[in-house]
């Protein structure tokens, strides 16, 4: 992400705007997931034991309350944003940042309930991928997975947003430009670092730890840790 500026679900934003070399980063993230289905053997272990969502909690790891940890959480939430409002600079935007963050969060919750499932994007490019070879094989297609329709969802509101608020489009246009290697090699780490954790920053920043997901708490210090690193080895 520090590569190429985007995560999975961004970039397609990005690329509905025709923002620098957005489309081609994700063309790239398409390759990688049609790479990826010919290398998840090879990387991800198969296995057989199936792990209930409440084994991998954090109530589970802390052995607290879901009322606890819930409070607990929120407390650490509210703290982050207040040191952020804090000790950042702010740039001038249509809605204060607080404001889309509840809006993404309003998301989640649209989405458990109209469609009984979490937010996240990068199952969508593994789904392309899948697709490409059982076509390639000649295979019968079926219904499109519901990761890769809500993709297509993802694309048309950002189209529609961007059709009514002309000022969305110029908020996406202050993206930096990114540097064409930059662009295949983060293709490439994007998705296959997704799928290899299990999920992006949607799904585990929203999805993961608004269900108190341990794994997703985690990936998503991974997430901030390695960003921090990579800003500071590269000079960005």
């Amino acid at each position: 992400m520090s590569l190429t500026g985007a995560c999975p679900g961004t970039v397609l934003v990005q690329a509905t705007a025709s923002i620098g070399r957005s489309q081609l980063l994700v063309c790239s993230a398409l390759m990688a997931g049609i790479t990826w289905i010919k290398l998840k053997p090879l990387i991800i272990r198969q296995t057989t034991s199936k792990i209930e969502p409440e084994e991998g909690s954090i109530m589970t790891a802390t052995g607290w309350s879901a009322n606890k940890t819930i409070v607990v959480y929120e407390m650490a939430m509210l703290a982050a944003i207040i040191t952020t409002l804090t000790a950042a600079p702010r740039s001038s935007t249509l809605l204060h940042t607080v404001i889309g963050g509840l809006l993404i969060g309003a998301g989640q919750l649209s989405s458990v309930l109209l469609v009984k499932k979490p937010v996240g994007v990068s199952t969508a490019y593994e789904e392309c991928g899948r697709l490409f070879w059982d076509a390639l094989g000649g295979k019968k297609l079926g219904a499109l997975p519901d990761s890769i329709v809500f993709a297509c969802g993802l694309i048309t509101g950002s189209f529609m947003t961007m059709l009514s608020v002309p000022a969305t489009q110029e908020a996406v246009a202050r993206s930096e430009k990114v540097p064409l290697p930059f662009i295949l090699a983060g293709g490439i780490l994007l998705v296959f670092g997704a799928r290899i954790g299990g999920g992006c920053t949607s799904g585990h920043g929203i999805s993961g730890m608004a269900s108190m997901g341990l794994s997703s708490c985690i990936s998503v210090a991974s997430m901030f840790g390695a960003g921090l690193l990579a800003t500071i080895g590269l000079g960005l």
